[in-house]
C-alpha cells in the first residue's frame, strides 16, 4: 500500500520528516516559513480561504 504524502499548499512541496509544518486552526497543514509570509499578506487562510480573524491561530 502506497502511503499518500503531505504536501504544503504553498510552495506544492511534500512536508518531510523533520521539516517544521505548522497546522492552523482549519485543519490545514503548512511550511512554517510558507505560512508565516502568507499571513503577512493575506487575512485568509491560503487553502479553504476563511477568514483568519474568525479563527485563533
Amino acid at each position: 500500500m502506497k502511503s499518500k504524502a503531505l504536501t504544503c499548499s504553498i510552495c506544492l512541496v511534500d512536508l518531510s520528516v523533520g521539516s517544521i509544518a505548522i497546522q492552523l486552526s482549519c485543519s490545514h497543514l503548512y511550511h512554517e516559513e510558507c505560512v508565516v509570509k502568507w499571513l503577512d499578506r493575506s487575512n485568509t487562510f491560503p487553502l479553504c480561504r476563511r477568514i483568519v480573524s474568525d479563527f485563533s491561530l
